[in-house]
């Protein structure tokens, strides 16, 4: 589950290109640093659910 900076970027252009309408190209930009955040964030809010997940099986484990 870890990504890289790369891995999030290639995951916004995916999600952008599914999106894309008819933009100009400060739009585009706009769009692509907006869905590159978002995209950022959620990743890093999956990691942490995921940690969470992984300290609470391990307290269970070990109970």
């Amino acid at each position: 589950m870890c990504q890289t900076s790369e891995d999030v970027f290639h995951n916004t252009l995916l999600k952008i290109m599914e999106e894309l309408s008819v933009m100009n190209e400060e739009q585009i930009l706009e769009y692509i640093d907006y869905r590159f955040k978002m995209i950022n964030y959620q990743t890093k809010q999956d990691q942490k659910e995921l940690y969470k997940h992984q300290i609470n099986l391990e307290n269970a484990n070990n109970c």
